[in-house]
């Protein structure tokens, strides 16, 4: 069985997190322009803009959960990493009895 080094999770949270910024600019940008062609009256049908909208806040949603849930994954890493070590710490001082 092969198992995962710490960088990879280290890199995986060092992936979301450059990533977070951005994505949340983008999703105000996509919040702006829904609310200020809203509310000038830009696009025609209304069904469209309340799609798009919904779509945003379904997006908003499930970024937030993406980042709530690496976020607890990365303490559950930290603490396995940190229990991992403590063990391979006894077993070298069992080895040396």
């Amino acid at each position: 069985m092969q198992t995962l080094s710490p960088f990879f999770f280290y890199y995986s949270r060092k992936q979301l997190e450059s990533q977070r910024s951005p994505i949340a600019s983008d999703l105000r940008l996509g919040r702006g322009l829904v609310t200020s062609s809203t509310a000038s009256g830009i696009g025609g049908g209304g069904g469209r803009r309340e799609d798009v909208a919904e779509c945003l806040r379904a997006l908003e949603e499930e970024w937030s959960e993406l980042c709530d849930h690496a976020e607890v994954w990365q303490n559950r890493v930290d603490n396995a990493l940190a229990n991992m070590r403590i063990f391979e710490k006894d077993l070298q001082t069992l080895e040396k009895r």
